[in-house]
C-alpha cells in the first residue's frame, strides 16, 4: 500500500511530518496529483482558487479514488492575533490578515466539515476535553436568557466552506430575513480577513435593512458574542465559540460542524434550540491534533477505521494498484524506523497512568493512617515521574523524617533534590540512604553530589569506596579520574584513563585520553594509541579516538570518509553520531545528517532534539525547526530548554504568535529554570530575549519608542547577578560576569557613542549604520572592525592566565591556517594599530560573553575555556586602547544589521562595494539580491577550519603570502570607495590599510559565510541573521519618520526627508 504526502497543499506548516503507518510513504513535493492509495494534504477543494496551491488542492480531490487524509485548522484553541495595517497593506487594498496561532489540527479522512468529514470522533470519552478545558481555560457557560441583539457571522469571501456562495449575497439577504421575521437590532461582524472592497461592499448592500450595525471583526469575537441574544452563521466555527460562550447558533449549511446539534432555520430564531453542548465537546476535541501527536502516529491510528471504510466504499482504485488489491492489512509499527520513544518523556496515556496513581496513593494516604509511609511513598513516587521534583522532594523528606530507617525515602529525596540542583540536599539524603543500604546505587549518588559541591577529598573517598566494592562498576572509576582533570592532576588522569580501559575495556576511555593529550599538546603521544588502537581489536575505540585528533587538525574530508564507512558503530553512539553530524553540517550535508539522525536510535531524547534543530536550522528549513521548538515549550519540561535554544526558540513563538507568546516561553524560564548553571545561562538569556522584544513590539506598533534606549542591559544584568541565588560552585565565573558589565558601565560613562547590544536594541543598530552613510555621504575614511575569541588569543592575557597563552595561541592558529603560519610580533603589533585607529570597534557582547564565561571556567582547558580567555582579552585590550571619539559596538554587529533587515537598507544606498573574501560568489549574491555593482574581489585562501566546505581557492597560503600581495594592492588612493571585507583576524589588518588609504571598511565577517549559504557559526548566530517576516518594512518606514536615521534611505529620499520635504 502506498501513500502520499502532498507537502505543497500547504505553504505555512510542514505536513511531511504526518506518520503513516503499515504503508509506503512517499514525500510528494510538487502541484500535481500523482497516484497513491492514500492522498494526505491540507486544506480543502475550492474551484475558484486558480493559484498553484489551489489547483492542486482541486485535482487531489478531483483525480484520487481512496481515502483523501485532509488536515485543517482547528476549532477548539485556535487564537487570533490582530496585526495593525502597513503600508504593504494599504497599497493592496486588504487588510492583513490575523496572525493564527493552532496548537491542534483537525485530521478526518475524507474532508474537514460537517458533512463531508468522517473523524471516528462518535460517542468519544471525556479525557481530550478535560484536557482542552484546563489547557485553554475553557468554561461552558449557561445558555443566556436574554441578549441585546443578533450576531449574525460573516466569512472569508470565496472560502473553501462557502461553495459557491456569494457572501455579500448571503449577508443581505440573511440579515433582511431576520428582519421580516425579528424586531431585535442586528450586528453583522465581517471576518477580519475581508478586503475592504468586499467590506464596502457589505456596509452598502445592507445599509438598506433597518437597525443593522457592522463590525469590522477588530474587536474580539468573545466581546461581540458576549450580549447576543442568537448566533447566525452559515458554516463558521464561529458557531463553536457561541456554543462555548452559551449563545444558542443557528447554523444555515450542512457544512457547519454544529448543524446537526443546532436549529438551522432562521425561524427558530425566537425560540433557539439549546441543545446538550457536552458530549458534543468530547466529539470535536477527538477530532484535533498536535503537531505532535500527528508526527509521533496517533492521528493515523486513530483515524484509520474511517481509511478502511473508505477504501472498501471506493473499491480502493487509485489508478496505482487497480480494483482487484486485497484490503489493506494495518500494523502498528512500534519501532518505526526514525522514531525513538525517549527515557524520560512520558506518553500521553503514561501520564495518565502516573496522574490516576497520584490521585489514588493521595486519598490512600489520607484515609488509610497505618500505611501511610507506603502511601506517601508512592505519591510522591508519581509526582517524580510527572516532573513535579519540587513537590516530590517536600513528601520525600517528609516521609525520611517520620521513617529515618526507610531506604526508599533518602533516595527518593536525593533524586528529586538532584532534578532541582539542590546538591547539599542530594549528597546529605545519598549519605543518609548509602548508611542504611550501602550498594552501587547510593554510593555513586553520594559521590556525585559531593563532586558538583566541590567537596573533592570526600567524593574521591565515596569514589574510592565504590572502586573496592563493586571493581565492575565503572562510575566509581570515572569518577577519580574526573577529580583529577579538576584538580589539574593531568597525570593521574591519564593514569585512570588507561585503568579504565584496560580493566572495564570502556572505549570510551581511549577518546577522553586522546582528547587530554591534545589539549595538552602532546599530539604525537595522541597519535601513537590512535595507531595502536587502529591494529587492535575494537574498532568503535579506534573510531572514538580518531575524532579528537582529527577535529584538533579540522581534518573533516578524512573524519567523513572513515565515519561514513562506519555505519553500524556510527548509529549506535551518541559520540560518533555527534561528531558525524557535525562534520556534515560543516561540510555542507544537512539534509544528509538529518537522514542518518533518523536512522539512529543513539543519545537521550532532549540531546537528539537539540541536534534535529541544529540540524534543520542548517539545512534552512526554518519551519520545522520552529515546530520542533514549539514542540518543547508547549510539551516538553524546562530541562529541554537550553541558552543555545532559547533565542532561536523565542524568535518563532514571536513570529507563530506574536509578543504574547514569546512572553510565554520567556515567562516559564523565569519560573521554572533551575538553579543551575544550564538554569542560571536560561535565565540570563531570558533579559536579553525580553530586551529584543521590547524594541520587536514598539517596531510592530509603528512606535518611535522602538528608538528608545530604555534601561542598559549591564546594569539587567548585574541587578539579576546581585539578587538571583546562584547554581552551586559558579560563584567565581559569576564574579568574572559583574567584573565585565563593571567595565561596560565605565565605558558607557567614557565614550559618547557606546552601542554594545545592537543584536537586542533597534536603535543601537540604526546608529552604527547611520555612523557608515555619514562616512560614505562625506567621503570620510572609516573602518569598522569586529574582536572575537580569536583576536583575543593574539592580544595580552591577564596576568593570572598567561600560563594559557601559549597553547591558545596555536590551538587558534590551526583553526586559522591549519599550523602551517605563526603570529610574530610584527602581525601582533599591527593588530593591534588596528584596533587603535578603527573608528568603529566590535567588542564580545554580555551576551555572548557571560555564556562563554558561565559554561566554562577561565581555567578550563578545552575550547570553552580557551574561547572565554579570548573574549575577556579582547575586551580588556579594547576597554584601554580605543579612541574616545571611536564608536563602540557589539562583535556581532554584523549579524545583527542583517536580523533588523537594515543591510537590506545600508547596502543599495552604498552602490558600489569592493570585497576581500574567500568566496567567489559572492559579488554575484550582493549583485542579485541588493542591486549593488561590484567593482574589485579579492580573493583570499579560507579559513582552514572551514575550508572542507567552501569551494577551494588554489594559491599560497593566506598568511604571509597573500597578506603581502594585498599591501602592495590596498596601498593606492581608495578615497570613497567601499570595501566589505571577510578575512578573519587578517582582515582586522586590511580594514586599517584602507582607512589609511582613504576607503570605508566594512568587517562583515560570518555575514559573508550566511550569504553564501554555508553556516558556519552557532544556532544562535545563523537565527541572528534571519530578519523575522516584516521587519525590514517596518523599520524602514521607522527611519523614514526620524530625523536621524532618515539618512539611511537611498539619498533622494534622504536628503528631501531632512530638508522637509517627503513628497
Amino acid at each position: 500500500m502506498h501513500a502520499r504526502i502532498f507537502t505543497d497543499s500547504v505553504s505555512f506548516m510542514d505536513i511531511s511530518m504526518f506518520r503513516v503507518e503499515g504503508m509506503q510513504v512517499t514525500i510528494t513535493p510538487g502541484w500535481k496529483y500523482k497516484p497513491c492509495d492514500v492522498a494526505v494534504m491540507y486544506g480543502l477543494a475550492n474551484p475558484p482558487r486558480r493559484s498553484q496551491q489551489g489547483r492542486l488542492r482541486n485535482a487531489i480531490y478531483r483525480e484520487h479514488n481512496g481515502p483523501i487524509v485532509v488536515i485543517e485548522s482547528s476549532l477548539i484553541g485556535r487564537s487570533f492575533n490582530q496585526r495593525l495595517p502597513g503600508w504593504l497593506a494599504a497599497l493592496r487594498r486588504r487588510p492583513l490578515r490575523p496572525r493564527q496561532v493552532h496548537p491542534y489540527y483537525r485530521v478526518a479522512v475524507g474532508g474537514a466539515l460537517g458533512d463531508d468529514a468522517d473523524f471516528c470522533a462518535e460517542n468519544s470519552p471525556p479525557d481530550r476535553w478535560e484536557r482542552a478545558k484546563a489547557e485553554f481555560g475553557i468554561r461552558l457557560k449557561p445558555y443566556r436568557a436574554e441578549g441585546d441583539y443578533i450576531l449574525l457571522v460573516g466569512q472569508v469571501p470565496k472560502d473553501a466552506s462557502l461553495r459557491g456562495i456569494d457572501m455579500v449575497r448571503w449577508l443581505h439577504e440573511t440579515a433582511a430575513a431576520i428582519r421580516k421575521i425579528s424586531d431585535r437590532s442586528i450586528l453583522i461582524r465581517l471576518h477580519p480577513s475581508t478586503r475592504w472592497r468586499d467590506q464596502e461592499a457589505i456596509v452598502h448592500a445592507c445599509s438598506t435593512v433597518p437597525r443593522v450595525a457592522i463590525s469590522r471583526g477588530r474587536r474580539p469575537f468573545a466581546d461581540e458574542v458576549a450580549n447576543a441574544w442568537v448566533c447566525v452563521t452559515l458554516s463558521s466555527g464561529a458557531a463553536i465559540d457561541a456554543l462555548i460562550a452559551g449563545v444558542p447558533p443557528i447554523c444555515l449549511s450542512p457544512a457547519s460542524l454544529a448543524y446537526r446539534l443546532c436549529s438551522n432555520s432562521l425561524d427558530d430564531i425566537e425560540h433557539p434550540k439549546k441543545p446538550e453542548r457536552e458530549q458534543f465537546m468530547r466529539d470535536l476535541c477527538h477530532s484535533q491534533w498536535t503537531p505532535r501527536e500527528m508526527s509521533d502516529g496517533t492521528a493515523w491510528r486513530h483515524i484509520f477505521p474511517a481509511v478502511e471504510r473508505e477504501m472498501a466504499r471506493t473499491g480502493g482504485d487509485s489508478g496505482e494498484h487497480g480494483a482487484g488489491r486485497s484490503r489493506v492489512i494495518w500494523a502498528v509499527q512500534a519501532d518505526h524506523q526514525g522514531y525513538h520513544r525517549p527515557e524520560t518523556v512520558l506518553s500521553p496515556s503514561e501520564k495518565q497512568r502516573w496522574a490516576r496513581s497520584l490521585a489514588l496513593w493521595t486519598v490512600a494516604a489520607r484515609i488509610l493512617p497505618g500505611k501511610r509511609k507506603r502511601y506517601l511513598h508512592r505519591r510522591a513516587t508519581a509526582l517524580f515521574m510527572l516532573g513535579r521534583y519540587g513537590e516530590a522532594e517536600l513528601v520525600f523528606s517528609g516521609v525520611r523524617s517520620r521513617n529515618p530507617d526507610f531506604p526508599g525515602g533518602h533516595e527518593g529525596a536525593a533524586r528529586s533534590a538532584e532534578k532541582l540542583g539542590h546538591w547539599g540536599i542530594a549528597a546529605e539524603a545519598w549519605a543518609a540512604a548509602s548508611r542504611l543500604a550501602p550498594g552501587r546505587k547510593a554510593l555513586a549518588g553520594h559521590a556525585a553530589a559531593l563532586l558538583k559541591l566541590g567537596r573533592l577529598a570526600e567524593a574521591e573517598a565515596v569514589f574510592g569506596l565504590l572502586c573496592e566494592r563493586f571493581p565492575a562498576e565503572i562510575a566509581g572509576y570515572r569518577g577519580l579520574e574526573r577529580i583529577a582533570s579538576e584538580r589539574g592532576d593531568w597525570p593521574l588522569a591519564l593514569q585512570m584513563q588507561d585503568v579504565i580501559w584496560k580493566t572495564l575495556s570502556d572505549p570510551d576511555a581511549m577518546r577522553r585520553k586522546v582528547l587530554l593529550l591534545v589539549r595538552l599538546q602532546r599530539i604525537a603521544e595522541a597519535k601513537e594509541i590512535v595507531k595502536e588502537l587502529e591494529a587492535g581489536s575494537s574498532p568503535l575505540a579506534y573510531l572514538l579516538a580518531s575524532m579528537p585528533l582529527l577535529e584538533a587538525t579540522h581534518d573533516w574530508a578524512t573524519m567523513s570518509q572513515l565515519l561514513g564507512t562506519n555505519e553500524a558503530l556510527l548509529l549506535g553512539n551518541w559520540q560518533l553520531l555527534h561528531s558525524y553530524l557535525g562534520v556534515l553540517g560543516r561540510l555542507g550535508r544537512a539534509d544528509e545528517a538529518l537522514d542518518v539522525l533518523d536512522r539512529s536510535r543513539a543519545g537521550k531524547e532532549a540531546a537528539r532534539k537539540k541536534l534535529r534543530i541544529n540540524c534543520l536550522i542548517q539545512a534552512h528549513r526554518y519551519f520545522e525547526a520552529g515546530e520542533c521548538l514549539r514542540q518543547i515549550w508547549e510539551h516538553g519540561s524546562i530541562d529541554e530548554f537550553s541558552p543555545e535554544l532559547l533565542s532561536p526558540m523565542v524568535s518563532a513563538a514571536w513570529e507563530a504568535g506574536g509578543p504574547d507568546l514569546a512572553n510565554v516561553v520567556l515567562d516559564r524560564v523565569d519560573a521554572e529554570a533551575p538553579h543551575t548553571v544550564a538554569g542560571e545561562l536560561l535565565r540570563l538569556s531570558a533579559i536579553f530575549q525580553r530586551t529584543r522584544l521590547r524594541s520587536l513590539n514598539c517596531l510592530a506598533s509603528s512606535s518611535e519608542s522602538a528608538f528608545d534606549q530604555g534601561p542598559h542591559i549591564e546594569q539587567l544584568v548585574r541587578d539579576h547577578l546581585a539578587h538571583s541565588p546562584g547554581s552551586m560552585g559558579a560563584e567565581s565565573r559569576r564574579d568574572a560576569v559583574r567584573d565585565i558589565c563593571g567595565i561596560f558601565v565605565r565605558l558607557r560613562s567614557g565614550h559618547a557613542d557606546f552601542f554594545p547590544d545592537p543584536s537586542f536594541v533597534l536603535n543601537e543598530a540604526l546608529e552604527v549604520a547611520t555612523c557608515i552613510a555619514e562616512a560614505f555621504d562625506e567621503l570620510k575614511p572609516l573602518s569598522l572592525i569586529r574582536l572575537g575569541d580569536g583576536e583575543g588569543c593574539m592580544l595580552p592575557y591577564r596576568p593570572e592566565l598567561e600560563v594559557f597563552r601559549e597553547t591558545d595561541r596555536e590551538a587558534t592558529q590551526q583553526t586559522w591556517w591549519g599550523g602551517a603560519a605563526q603570529v610574530d610580533d610584527a602581525l601582533e603589533w599591527q593588530l593591534k594599530e588596528a584596533i587603535r585607529s578603527a573608528d568603529v570597534v566590535g567588542l564580545p557582547d554580555l551576551d555572548r560573553t557571560s555564556r562563554g564565561i558561565l559554561s566554562n571556567s577561565l581555567e578550563a582547558l578545552g575550547d570553552g575555556g580557551r574561547n572565554a580567555r579570548g573574549l575577556l582579552a579582547s575586551i580588556d585590550f579594547a576597554a584601554g586602547n580605543t579612541s574616545k571619539q571611536a564608536v563602540l559596538t557589539s562583535c556581532h554587529i554584523h549579524q545583527s544589521l542583517s536580523f533588523w533587515g537594515i543591510w537590506d537598507v545600508l547596502l543599495p544606498r552604498l552602490g558600489a562595494v569592493s570585497l576581500i573574501t574567500c568566496h567567489a560568489k559572492l559579488g554575484g549574491v550582493l549583485a542579485q539580491r541588493h542591486g549593488i555593482t561590484i567593482e574589485t574581489v579579492h580573493l583570499v585562501p579560507p579559513e582552514h577550519k572551514y575550508a572542507a566546505g567552501f569551494a577551494s581557492i588554489a594559491g599560497d597560503a593566506h598568511y604571509p603570502h597573500a597578506f603581502t600581495r594585498l599591501r602592495d594592492r590596498l596601498s593606492g588612493q581608495l578615497r570613497g570607495r567601499v570595501f566589505l571585507i571577510s578575512a578573519g583576524m587578517l582582515g582586522k589588518i586590511y580594514c586599517m590599510w584602507i582607512r589609511q588609504a582613504g576607503g570605508i571598511a566594512i568587517d562583515i565577517g560570518s555575514a559573508a559565510d550566511f550569504w553564501c549559504g554555508h553556516d558556519t557559526r552557532s544556532v544562535v548566530d545563523i537565527v541572528t541573521y534571519r530578519s523575522p517576516a516584516g521587519v525590514a518594512e517596518q523599520v524602514r518606514d521607522l527611519a523614514s519618520e526620524h530625523s536621524r536615521f532618515a539618512r539611511l534611505l537611498p539619498l533622494d529620499t534622504s536628503a528631501k526627508l531632512l530638508l522637509g520635504n517627503p513628497a
